[in-house]
């Protein structure tokens, strides 16, 4: 790696100490940051200032940043095996309360996990339709039975030099669809089996290969919907078995361990058939789609995690108090900076749309013979000359997306919804 790349992933990091903070401990934000680097690397985002670096990954920022990858990889499989060990007390019949590790801890070292009480079955549940809905064969299952196109594909350890002979890279190993030639790269040694501690991070790498193309899955849709359709700890269980999917990329095991997870739970006595039609449901309600991006975000761990600067919470406590019922404050979500307000009405509709098979969880009562029945009672009722920083914390104190605009007489003005209200905001505070 020459030395501007390495200048360029050291300030890009401190850049990250500096204007951001996540919802965790010191140590696991700095254990997810140097992942970020390397999407900015990719993507040209940050300090790299749109060169973009397709082949950087997580081992060169560490070692760009002269952190002991050792240490590193053993920090981070520490995270994923606190999850696995919680997963093995559950199916044992620990009475868990609390999403806590064997020494007291919360998990992923996010503190306010320790306040939440859960159910473990709930929590397994989430655990198992959160991890295999990633699978490739599962998503190709969803695809045939819904004629919807799901883009899907897996990690594998690559030969970096074949792959360059082939003229391949990391962007389109990742980007591209490969289904077809899958075995043919393993004839060519392009993919092969070596055990974890004989990847070198430099000839051998762990990369992504996609083997269809398709919209993707939205983590921030699973985590939500998996909390609507069957409880808060079930959303819990699919954001570990994500994190883990993300902390796995760089770690002691070079291998699908969020899989794993998922199989472990399936084999146990505490997983139930009907979760099998839960996962498809999943699989299909989460897909982003085609052109969702301003609607839809889909949240890196980091994302889940990062403190918003105005509302001091997170974007899965927002998530958490949306599936709950509780008021949530308007806020971005995702790279994509999507309006949690949109979002959430996609979601709402997301449910009600899909064929009849699931519901929202508020349904029309029998009997109902007018509009007085049904109508949605979430809305503000504003005067037109109000503040509109004070209205926004109207909303924030509320369920509602709409506000209702009167003059002094009470005479109707218009409505204002709260994702259009800060879109004004932003733009009356630009230079």
């Amino acid at each position: 790696m020459d030395r501007h790349l390495q200048d360029l992933i050291r300030a890009d990091y401190n850049r990250l100490l500096r204007r951001e903070r996540l919802d965790c401990s010191a140590a696991a934000e700095r254990l997810i940051f140097v992942q970020t680097i390397e999407g900015h690397a990719h993507n040209g985002h940050g300090e790299f200032k749109q060169r973009r670096y397709v082949d950087v990954t997580t081992a060169d920022v560490v070692r760009a940043l002269r952190l002991d990858p050792a240490q590193v990889k053993r920090e981070r499989q520490q995270l994923i095996d606190d999850i696995f060990a919680w997963a093995e007390r559950a199916i044992a019949g620990e009475n868990l309360s609390a999403l806590l590790a064997a020494d007291g801890k919360p998990l992923l070292a996010v503190p306010f996990l320790a306040d939440l009480a859960v159910s473990p079955r709930d929590v397994l549940r989430g655990m198992y339709v959160g991890s295999l809905r990633d699978n490739s064969a599962v998503r190709a299952e969803v695809e045939a039975a819904t004629g919807l196109a799901i883009g899907g594909g897996a990690c594998h350890v690559v030969d970096t030099k074949v792959m360059r002979e082939l003229g391949l890279d990391g962007e389109k190993l990742a980007h591209e669809a490969h289904a077809a030639e899958l075995e043919t790269y393993r004839e060519k040694g392009l993919i092969v089996d070596l055990p974890a501690d004989e990847v070198d991070d430099d000839r051998y790498r762990y990369l992504y290969i996609r083997d269809r193309e398709g919209p993707g899955h939205s983590d921030d849709a699973v985590f939500v919907l998996a909390g609507l359709l069957w409880g808060e700890s079930c959303a819990l269980g699919a954001f570990l078995a994500d994190a883990v999917d993300t902390l796995e990329k760089y770690s002691e095991k070079y291998s699908n361990q969020d899989e794993e997870l998922g199989r472990l739970v399936a084999a146990s006595a505490a997983f139930e058939e009907a979760w099998e039609q839960d996962l498809r449901d999943l699989t299909f309600l989460a897909t982003v789609p085609e052109n969702g991006d301003d609607v839809v975000p889909d949240s890196s761990l980091r994302y889940f995690l990062r403190l918003d600067a105005d509302a001091n919470r997170c974007a899965l406590q927002n998530h958490l108090d949306f599936i709950a019922g509780r008021p949530t404050v308007p806020m971005v979500v995702g790279f994509d900076r999507v309006l949690s307000v949109k979002f959430y009405r996609w979601i709402r509709e997301r449910l009600t749309q899909y064929e009849g098979r699931l519901v929202a969880r508020e349904r029309v009562p029998a009997g109902v013979a007018s509009l007085a029945g049904v109508v949605d009672r979430h809305f503000l009722q504003v005067n037109v000359n109000d503040d509109p920083e004070a209205v926004v914390a109207s909303f924030a104190d509320s369920n509602a997306e709409v506000a209702v605009v009167v003059d002094d007489d009470g005479r109707l003005v218009g409505t204002v919804r709260a994702a259009d209200l800060l879109r004004f905001m932003w733009g009356r505070e630009q230079p």
